[in-house]
């Protein structure tokens, strides 16, 4: 019988820890600030959105990257130099009630140790979007995959 990976368990945040950021050390977003910003700011130089669920997911935000949850613990070492030029990173998961806090948590973690940034600049900079992609689609309706980044009036820039 194949032994199963820890990270196919209910409880695969476990293998990783709990991060020491958490909730409260972190700051918020609503969908209607994110629609301002995606209308306004240039999504890679100004914010970035980061969908933490699995690979599988249907739609997505206009502009959002999907990093899922279970990876990014054991990306962050590459990908921090890559998001640190970023100023506002807005994690979200279905309703950011469960991944997404917690891989929020996970990169404040690795933003305060590795490049010294105190509570009050994590609070600025790593963010979670309220109600999730749930919450977006209720007011927005699902995005097509393959539209993604293409929203009339959103600007984009290459990482």
């Amino acid at each position: 019988m194949p032994e199963h990976h820890p990270i196919d368990a209910k409880d695969w945040y476990s293998v990783y820890g709990a991060p020491r950021n958490s909730l409260q050390h972190l700051g918020s977003i609503t969908i209607e600030e994110l629609a301002i910003l995606l209308s306004q700011r240039t999504v890679g130089k100004d914010f970035l959105v980061i969908d933490v669920r699995r690979a599988d997911c249907t739609s997505m935000i206009p502009g959002a990257v999907n990093i899922p949850a279970h990876s990014l613990p054991v990306s962050l070492a590459p990908l921090l130099p890559l998001l640190s030029h970023i100023p506002l990173i807005v994690f979200h998961c279905s309703r950011s009630a469960g991944r997404a806090p917690r891989a929020a948590g996970w990169y404040a973690d690795a933003l305060q140790t590795q490049e010294m940034h105190t509570s009050e600049e994590i609070k600025k900079r790593v963010v979670i979007l309220q109600g999730g992609i749930v919450r977006w689609e209720e007011i927005f309706g699902a995005g097509d995959l393959h539209k993604r980044g293409q929203k009339e009036g959103m600007r984009t820039t290459q990482l």
